[in-house]
């Protein structure tokens, strides 16, 4: 059953799933629309999370940057192909409709090979495609749509975007629509982009009582 949470709960839950907002957003930041999910069904959770995510792909009509330690699950490549065709026919200030950063651990040895074939996939389409630069796990997993638009939204979750974490484990998700969350998670992307993790990244903002 899907959940509208109040914009309190939100911080917890966002701060559970690595997000790191603190603080209750204020008013001006609270989602038009809040949406819980947890899966996978064959574990006798509500929700399908590879439809879900499919669906808020496929709903991106301006832009989508994923960050995301790892991805290998085919149908969600399928999306992501898909929409870097559909968007990919002008740029904005020459960044890339669609953005991907994916965890560079979840691609070596053999653990990473149905995730270099993911991006192998994704590269010979011409997606703009980086490492995470970093010398540890980058374990924040978020996909943005039409962030600086009115349809602004994010999806924040608790696991990566392959097959043992979307149909095989339990994992759990919010859906966010908000411009103003999405503005906010743009800038920790566009830092991600740039190369900038941990101290080499800018500082936290402070929006009213939240600090992300």
């Amino acid at each position: 059953k899907r959940l509208l949470l109040t914009s309190a709960v939100l911080s917890l839950a966002a701060c559970a799933l690595g997000a790191c907002v603190l603080g209750a957003l204020p008013s001006s930041a609270r989602a038009q629309e809040i949406e819980a999910f947890f899966g996978p069904v064959s574990s006798g959770q509500p929700d399908d999370l590879i439809r879900e995510l499919r669906r808020f792909i496929g709903g991106a009509t301006r832009s989508l940057s994923v960050s995301i330690s790892g991805l290998d699950e085919p149908t969600i490549v399928d999306s992501l192909l898909a929409a870097h065709r559909r968007l990919s026919g002008t740029k904005s200030r020459s960044i890339p409709r669609v953005r991907i950063i994916v965890d560079e651990d979840s691609l070596k040895k053999t653990r990473g090979k149905k995730a270099r074939i993911a991006l192998a996939r994704l590269l010979a389409a011409g997606a703009a495609i980086r490492t995470d630069y970093n010398p540890t796990r980058m374990m924040t997993n978020f996909l943005l749509r039409d962030a600086g638009t009115s349809r602004g939204a994010v999806w924040v979750g608790s696991g990566a975007l392959t097959q043992k974490d979307l149909a095989d484990s339990v994992s759990d998700a919010l859906f966010i629509e908000s411009p103003k969350v999405a503005r906010i998670f743009r800038a920790k992307f566009d830092d991600m982009w740039a190369g900038r993790f941990g101290t080499r990244a800018r500082a936290s903002k402070k929006i009213g009582r939240a600090h992300v």
